[in-house]
């Protein structure tokens, strides 16, 4: 078995939420059938509600095809081929109301390159061709094109996919763009770590629909269900009640304790340069990410950085469609905010502090104008390098005297909330931006 029960649950979930329930027969398309466990799953728990099921499915391996086809004798209509699905469609005149991708997570497309270029001359894989590393996003094509016209009723696609696959660019991203801005992105579900067999890759679960039943197309469901499962004999496990939300999320389109409705626009994320001048004449750069289509400009510049901070944008800053939903669930930078601003103390980045970019401590240094920061999770910062208690890599960060006591930075960051900040990893505050600072910023 490759695909988990959990799994399994997930994409019979993601394909029966939003599935018109005056449906009779029902057409099923698995272009990585696998050993046809998610396939029979879906393919059993329509037949056991009385539906007439005709199942169709291809894989490259034949011994899966082989334990796919004993999996499935006991659907009536079922037929599974040995083909590589990427390089022709065995059931061209077929549609479907259902699709599931569980093909594998990363495999690259290049030994069916030949045969996707010469489909795609031919007018199929329409969304575009994605980077040859990642062949994901070919089969949910090829899904979105078997789906039954919408004129017809339309039909729908559940995914499992690994984290690249959300938010790569290049013409990976440009397939991803075509696709939202057809109006066929539904849900997008991160998954908890540790359901694969014999991997620890994290999945999310995509869903699509071209039924004409929804409420708009311009927008998307997200959830996040990382901490919902259990654990029986090291075996992980998603919980029932979050299958439950999930599926009635889909259904009734609301939100839930994990999950809400977005704006598809909210996909975008922005990447940009910034860079500052210090009191010293260095000029500084770095990067900038921004979530939920908020654009990089003045206005975002001074919430962050304050009034006449002398940060600017360096060019244009670059738009990516990025599916992963955790960019919209909270983290605790605006707890961490609103506690200061609690005290009446104003709130600075640290890169309005800096007087020059960061550099390796070689253990022996001490400074007034410096704080000294530990890369691990083990230390403290200090204004002196030996006072970090630390035996990893250390920072050196030069701050501008005029602005800032280091003796106060060095004691509010090894306080709860400043340790808090600096090490969040959601996002480029203190310690995460002394790393990011330390390996990308240019002094010029």
């Amino acid at each position: 078995m490759t695909t988990s029960p959990s799994l399994a649950k997930a994409l019979a979930v993601g394909c029966l939420a939003g599935l018109d329930q005056s449906l009779k027969k029902i057409d099923i398309w698995d272009p990585a059938v696998g050993s046809g466990y998610a396939g029979g799953m879906l393919a059993d728990a329509l037949t056991a509600a009385g539906i007439n099921v005709r199942y169709r499915g291809q894989d490259i391996n034949e011994r899966a095809v082989m334990a796919a086809r004993d999996r499935l004798a006991s659907v009536p209509d079922a037929e599974v081929v040995h083909t590589d699905t990427l390089g022709e469609d065995r059931f061209a005149t077929f549609t479907a109301d259902l699709v599931i991708v569980d093909a594998p997570w990363g495999l690259d497309w290049k030994a069916s390159g030949p045969a996707v270029h010469a489909r795609h001359d031919r007018g199929e894989f329409r969304f575009g061709l994605p980077q040859g590393s990642d062949s994901a996003w070919l089969f949910i094509s090829l899904a979105l094109e078997k789906l039954r016209p919408a004129s017809q009723g339309g039909g729908r696609v559940a995914a499992l996919v690994a984290p690249r696959a959300l938010s790569s660019g290049g013409s990976t991203e440009e397939l991803r763009r075509a696709i939202m801005a057809a109006g066929l992105i539904e849900s997008v579900t991160r998954l908890p770590e540790g359901l694969a067999p014999n991997t620890a890759i994290p999945l999310y679960l995509l869903t699509f629909t071209n039924t004409t039943g929804r409420v708009t197309r311009d927008t998307a469901m997200i959830a996040d269900l990382r901490a919902q499962f259990t654990t029986d004999k090291r075996r992980r496990s998603i919980l029932r009640s979050a299958f439950d939300e999930l599926e009635s999320g889909l259904r009734r389109w609301k939100p839930g304790p994990r999950s809400r409705v977005i704006r598809t626009s909210q996909f975008i994320r922005r990447d940009a340069t910034l860079g500052r001048t210090t009191s010293e004449g260095r000029k500084l750069s770095w990067r900038l990410t921004s979530f939920n289509d908020t654009p990089v400009d003045s206005d975002l510049l001074e919430s962050r950085y304050g009034p006449e901070s002398g940060i600017a944008v360096d060019g244009s800053p670059r738009e990516t469609v990025d599916l992963d939903p955790s960019h919209h669930f909270s983290d605790d930078a605006g707890d961490i905010l609103k506690s200061l601003a609690a005290t009446g103390w104003s709130a600075r980045r640290l890169t309005t502090l800096l007087a020059s970019e960061p550099t390796q401590s070689d253990g022996t240094e001490e400074s007034n104008a410096s704080i000294f920061v530990p890369t691990t999770r083990v230390g403290v910062v200090s204004t002196a390098s030996a006072g970090t208690n630390s035996e990893g890599r250390v920072l050196r960060v030069p701050l501008d005297e005029v602005s800032i006591d280091t003796g106060f930075l060095a004691a509010w960051l090894n306080s709860e909330v400043g340790e808090s900040s600096r090490r969040r990893r959601s996002t480029p505050e203190v310690l995460a931006l002394l790393c990011e600072l330390s390996d990308r910023i240019r002094a010029h």
